[in-house]
């Protein structure tokens, strides 16, 4: 491969990107390429491109830059190095149908674009992103699992993210009372259903300075979610869905944090607290729903046949206690300032899945959809066409969306806002969309309190 040449203001004169393709058997090549430039600097990268057919095919490289700028002997003169590693792999889905695996990686120093870049889109980009993604699905059974590592840098402010890994295990709805062999009318216990879902997360912020030392370690947030949920239905006097459901949800964590009253800073000062832990919390909600038909009906040589309006009006009472009663104990208190109050905190803020609420809640929830669909007769294509004539349905409002709630047990200000959606087809090309929300109550001086 020959190189290219040409100059640059801060490592002048240069020769790059020459070297060497190398063929080296039917599944794998490598290419080698180098560069110089006449102010000191120099670079090297490796790329491999693999594939084995109808399996996985992908590409990997590592790409290494030397940068001396400014002249030599002088306070301009400045050392700097930089690296890049790159990876994407993708399965064919004919290998194994019942998992996938795929990679699309970018990690490496955040100024490594400012000095290497080819065109303004890079040099301009202060994002990289890398994403690997693993997925499992059980033939037969209802479970799937799926694993992803996540990566996002900030070349601005050399600022770091990872999520190493994300692991997330489901259990498809299941019914443990169903009869196998079930004889006459469905009985109601067969119809609950249970799901249950758990995650593990590890994540860290840092800077890039901070990779793999022991800050990084100090920073990392990690723990362990469980959510499980049973539910049924029935029919209530013919027309009306019920819907009782039981949930339950609990997290684990290594650390906890903990404040103290600190009278030399006059300030309470948050301690983390090393060991397991665990917050779980509960609630039970009842759900009624049903749907309600209205029709209009044109006269018949009218082109419009009718026009049918469905309201589906639900309402909802969900409770749960409230978890910050010290009997529960997740919540602890501390001294606020020198006045002596006192302030309620979680020992689980700020952590991966957070704790359990504060406050008992007897919320009220109430929503009415709403869609609109006209039928058009059907016309023949000719006076002597004696084809059987077919309408057409065209959605006018395919949704409007109205939704609020209402907490009893509140202190205050128990009303939730309201939301209002709406979605629309229009002439079969074109999706229309909008949402609003309204506060029923007013705001301070500054837009903010209610």
């Amino acid at each position: 491969i020959p190189p290219e040449y040409g100059e640059e203001q801060t490592r002048g004169f240069f020769l790059r990107n020459g070297g060497f393709y190398l063929g080296l058997n039917d599944y794998f090549d490598l290419t080698v390429l180098g560069g110089y430039y006449t102010r000191g600097s120099w670079d090297a990268s490796l790329a491999s491109n693999y594939k084995l057919r109808y399996k996985f095919s992908g590409r990997l490289g590592y790409a290494y830059s030397y940068i001396a700028s400014g002249q030599e002997n002088t306070p301009e003169r400045s050392i700097h190095s930089n690296y890049r590693i790159t990876w994407t792999h993708t399965q064919d889905r004919a290998w194994n149908p019942n998992s996938t695996f795929n990679a699309n990686v970018t990690f490496g120093s955040s100024s490594y674009n400012r000095f290497n870049a080819r065109n303004a889109q890079d040099f301009l980009s202060n994002q990289i992103m890398s994403s690997v993604a693993y997925s499992r699905t059980f033939p037969g059974k209802p479970f799937n699992l799926s694993v992803t590592l996540n990566h996002s840098q900030n070349s601005r402010d050399s600022m770091v993210d990872l999520r190493i890994p994300t692991v997330a295990f489901n259990v498809q709805r299941i019914y443990p009372f169903k009869r196998k062999n079930g004889v006459g009318a469905q009985r109601w216990y067969e119809r609950i259903g249970i799901t249950y879902n758990t995650a593990l997360q590890n994540s860290v912020r840092v800077k890039e300075k901070d990779l793999f030392t022991p800050t990084m370690q100090k920073h990392l947030r990690n723990g362990m979610q469980h959510r499980a949920n049973a539910s049924t239905s029935f029919t209530l006097l013919k027309y009306i869905n019920l819907a009782p459901s039981v949930s339950y949800n609990e997290n684990w964590y290594i650390q906890t944090h903990r404040y103290h009253w600190d009278a030399l800073q006059k300030k309470p000062v948050l301690d983390t607290v090393d060991g397991f832990a665990r917050t779980w919390y509960y609630g039970t909600s009842l759900a009624l729903s049903t749907k309600l038909y209205g029709m209009y009906a044109f006269l018949p040589q009218s082109p419009i046949k009718a026009i049918r309006h469905v309201v589906t009006p639900s309402i909802s009472i969900s409770y749960h206690p409230d978890f910050s009663d010290p009997k529960y104990g997740m919540y602890g208190t501390v001294q606020r300032n020198e006045a002596g109050e006192v302030m309620r905190y979680s020992y689980f803020a700020n952590t991966v899945y957070g704790g359990a609420p504060a406050g008992e809640s007897g919320m009220l929830s109430f929503s009415l959809g709403n869609n609109w669909e006209m039928k058009l007769r059907g016309k023949p294509k000719s006076p002597q066409d004696t084809a059987k004539l077919v309408d057409k349905k065209i959605p006018l409002l395919e949704s409007l969306t109205l939704s609020s709630g209402y907490n009893f047990l509140a202190d205050s200000m128990g009303w939730s806002p309201l939301a209002v959606a709406a979605h629309t087809n229009f002439l079969s090309f074109l999706n229309l969309s909008g949402s609003a929300t309204f506060s029923p109550y007013s705001a301070d001086d500054n837009g903010r309190a209610r």
